[in-house]
C-alpha cells in the first residue's frame, strides 16, 4: 500500500492532519502504529508519527477512558510491531478486562483461544508437568520485569529447571545464564501448539551461547581447535583427553539433539536434524577463526571479517534450528534453500553483526580486533 493513502486525512487548507481526528482515539492509535512502517523521513508517515505521538502523549484519564489511556501509554513505550505477539495479546486481554464497555462474549472467546495454546500437544512429554500446575486466567500467569517484558510462568520455568537439573553452573562456572533471553527469543518466533517441538530451540540457543563463552573466556587455543574438529566429526570418543568442562558441554549438546531426534522421528521428519547440527558446526568453525585472530593479534580487512563474523553471530544457526521444530509447513526444500545462505539471510546476518558490534562498542564489550578492523 502506498503511504500517500494517508493524505486524505489532511486538511487541504493547512496541509496538516485534521484536528478532528482526535475525536477517534482508536483511529489515532491505529495511525500511530501504521506510521512505524515508514522507511524514509519526510514522507507522510513521518508527519503522521509526529501528529499521533503528540496526541497520545496528551491522553489521560481526564481526556479519555481508562482503556484508551492504557493503550496509549503502552504504545508510546513500545509499538505493537516490536512486541511479542503472544505477550501483546495477553496485555490487550488484561486491558480489556478493565473496560466497562467490553463485549464479554468476545472477551471470553479471546481468553479461550489464548488458553487453548497452553493445552498439551498429544504425545509431548515436555508439557505434562506444566499442565499439572495450570492456574486460572489472570495476571498471575505472567511475571513483569522493570522494562515491561513478560515471562510466562509455564514455559519459562522449563529451561530454568533444565539448566538447574543439568548442573550447568557447577560444571561450567564461567558461562552466562541465558535462559530467559533464549526463552523470550523463541517465544517471539512462535507459540502455537503445533510448533511445540520448537521449544527445543531454547536449549539449542543456550548451547550456542555456551559455545561463545567457551571460545571467548575459557578454552585454550589448541583445545578449542580439537573441540571444533571433534564437533564436526560428531565423535564422542574423540573427546578423550579434553577438560571435564569440554566433555560436559559436548555431552549436553548431544543430549539436546538426541531428544530432538526422538521427537522428529515420531513426526517423520528426522532429516531436519542434519541441517540443525550443521548450522551449529558452522557457528563453531567461525568462532575458532575469530579465536585464532585474537590469539595471533591479526587484524582482518572488513570484508574478511564480515565473512566470518556474520556466521559467528549465530543468526543462521538460530533460523535453521527454528525451522527444525516447526510443523508440516516446512519442507526439505526450505532447509536446502537456507543451507546455501540466500541473499536475504546474508543481509540479516550482516546487519545483525553490525548491530551487535555497535552496541558492543558503546558498552566496551567487543574484542580488540573488532575495534581495529581495517577498512
Amino acid at each position: 500500500m502506498d503511504a500517500d493513502v494517508f493524505e486524505e486525512f489532511k486538511d487541504p487548507a493547512t496541509g496538516k492532519f485534521r484536528k478532528s481526528l482526535a475525536g477517534n482515539s482508536l483511529g489515532v492509535l491505529s495511525l500511530f502504529e501504521a506510521s512505524y512502517m515508514l522507511v524514509h523521513e519526510g514522507c507522510v508517515l513521518q508527519e503522521a508519527l509526529d501528529f499521533t505521538s503528540a496526541y497520545l502523549n496528551s491522553v489521560d484519564e481526564t481526556t479519555g477512558s481508562l482503556f484508551i489511556t492504557k493503550l496509549a501509554r503502552h504504545a508510546l513505550i513500545q509499538h505493537i510491531q516490536r512486541g511479542y505477539p503472544r505477550l501483546e495479546a495477553w496485555r490487550y486481554i488484561c486491558i480489556c478486562q478493565d473496560d466497562a464497555f467490553v463485549n464479554e462474549n468476545v472477551l471470553a472467546l479471546a481468553k479461550l483461544d489464548f488458553n487453548s495454546a497452553e493445552v498439551e500437544p498429544e504425545g509431548n512429554l515436555r508439557y505434562r508437568e506444566v499442565r499439572k500446575t495450570k492456574l486460572p486466567f489472570s495476571r498471575r500467569h505472567l511475571l513483569y520485569n522493570l522494562s515491561g517484558i513478560a515471562i510466562g510462568v509455564y514455559d519459562g520455568r522449563l529451561p530454568c529447571r533444565w539448566w538447574k537439573d543439568g548442573a550447568f553452573m557447577g560444571n561450567l562456572p564461567f558461562v552466562r545464564n541465558r535462559n530467559v533471553v533464549s526463552y523470550l527469543w523463541v517465544l517471539g518466533v512462535y507459540f502455537e501448539p503445533e510448533c511445540s517441538a520448537a521449544r527445543f530451540v531454547t536449549e539449542v540457543l543456550i548451547m550456542l551461547s555456551l559455545i561463545d563463552d567457551m571460545f571467548d573466556a575459557y578454552g585454550k587455543p589448541e583445545e578449542l581447535e580439537l573441540f571444533t574438529k571433534a564437533l564436526d566429526r560428531g565423535d564422542v570418543s574423540s573427546m578423550d583427553g579434553f577438560s571435564e568442562s569440554m566433555k560436559f558441554f559436548y555431552r549436553k549438546l548431544t543430549d539436546v539433539y538426541n531428544e530432538m531426534e526422538e521427537e522428529m522421528a515420531r513426526r517423520g521428519c528426522s532429516y531436519r536434524l542434519s541441517y540443525g547440527k550443521q548450522s551449529v558446526k558452522d557457528h563453531a568453525k567461525a568462532s575458532i577463526t575469530e579465536a585464532k585472530w585474537f590469539r595471533e593479534k591479526y587484524t582482518p580487512l572488513l570484508d574478511e571479517y564480515i565473512a566470518v563474523a556474520a556466521t559467528n553471530i549465530a543468526v543462521k544457526a538460530m533460523a535453521v534450528n527454528c525451522l527444525v521444530g516447526m510443523g508440516d509447513v516446512v519442507t526439505e526444500d526450505a532447509f536446502e534453500w537456507l543451507s546455501y545462505t540466500p541473499h536475504v539471510m546474508q543481509s540479516v546476518m550482516t546487519a545483525s553483526r553490525y548491530w551487535h558490534d555497535i552496541v558492543g562498542w558503546s558498552r566496551k564489550e567487543v574484542t580488540w580486533f573488532r575495534l581495529s578492523i581495517a577498512s
